[in-house]
């Protein structure tokens, strides 16, 4: 299996900076890649609060999509643990990268 981008999107920020969005999914044959919407507040980075001098700084991100059809994103869910990839860009510079929490996801119901 090969890792394939599946969704793109970009945003500014309140800066007017730049950020491009891709999510990769392992697959045996490539998707066609699809533009996404992303909530007014697309992304939220969590950093741990640690010392300057800790060599490895974690962190956390949510992404906020918006969809019009119910569970059009479940099949991200739904998959083995790290077989789904974020990466954020900053300005064409990689910000941010990590695997997506296969059982993390939530749908609001309005």
């Amino acid at each position: 299996m090969s890792l394939y981008k599946r969704y793109e999107s970009r945003f500014k920020d309140i800066d007017n900076i730049q950020y491009n969005i891709e999510i990769w999914q392992e697959s045996d044959k490539a998707f066609m890649v699809e533009e996404i919407t992303l909530s007014r507040e697309a992304v939220t980075i969590e950093w741990m609060d640690l010392d300057k001098l800790d060599p490895v700084r974690s962190s956390a991100a949510t992404l906020q999509i918006l969809c019009q059809s119910d569970r059009k994103f479940i099949d991200l869910y739904s998959v083995s643990v790290k077989s789904v990839r974020l990466d954020i860009y900053r300005q064409n510079s990689i910000y941010w990268s990590g695997t997506i929490d296969t059982e993390l996801y939530e749908e609001p119901y309005f």
